[in-house]
């Protein structure tokens, strides 16, 4: 419960829904590359997670996986083709509320405009920027 960093192992494919929700002590995790899927309001209200590095095996997540995630301010996509969103709901807020006005997504410099053109990560077109390498 009072972990502050954490890694997701290669040999995880899918992260399951609710499966951080509440870890108010988590302040930076690391997806390794071999994850496929992010479930619904997997970290949902980790108000402490500033940092998080999404692999390039990341085909798409669920609904509002950041909800609440008010210091997130880094989140990297290593995906070069922008993973989808899934939401029988709503595509409004995709990623989740309250987050930082900070917040800024990171993806590869060949992608930018890959991720600013989609319906789901378009939404946040002004926060894209490229990774610096």
């Amino acid at each position: 419960k009072n972990v502050k960093t954490f890694t997701v192992p290669a040999s995880v494919n899918i992260i399951n829904e609710n499966a951080f929700k509440n870890c108010n002590s988590l302040e930076a995790i690391e997806i390794k590359e071999g994850v496929e899927t992010i479930g619904s309001f997997a970290f949902q209200r980790c108000s402490k997670l500033s940092e998080i590095i999404l692999p390039s095996t990341l085909k798409e997540m669920g609904l509002t996986v950041f909800d609440g995630c008010s210091a997130l301010i880094s989140l990297t996509c290593k995906r070069e083709v922008p993973p989808t969103y899934y939401s029988p709901l709503s595509d409004k807020d995709p990623l989740g509320k309250n987050l930082s006005d900070n917040f800024k997504i990171y993806v590869p410099s060949g992608s930018v405009s890959k991720y600013q053109d989609d319906k789901f990560w378009g939404q946040y077109k002004d926060k894209i920027e490229a990774i610096q390498e």
